[in-house]
């Protein structure tokens, strides 16, 4: 069964909950995520969704990416 996961919670709560959830961001292009004190300090505030918004990222690439690591994007 997959794991279910908000689009709209913040980046720090879903790698708290979650920690692959920062590689499979990474791999998507997420490039700041891995940056020290970025998921302490934006990560707070930011959304999947609006992340994938300021990177230009189509929302299908990143509910694929999410489901072939076993997870659905609410």
């Amino acid at each position: 069964m997959k794991t279910q996961i908000s689009s709209t919670m913040s980046i720090f709560d879903l790698v708290k909950t979650h920690p692959d959830v920062k590689e499979i961001m990474a791999a998507l292009g997420f490039t700041d995520i891995v940056k020290p004190g970025m998921l302490q300090s934006v990560g707070r505030v930011m959304t999947l969704a609006k992340g994938a918004r300021m990177k230009n990222i189509e929302w299908e690439t990143i509910v694929a990416a999410f489901d072939d690591k076993d997870y659905t994007l609410i």
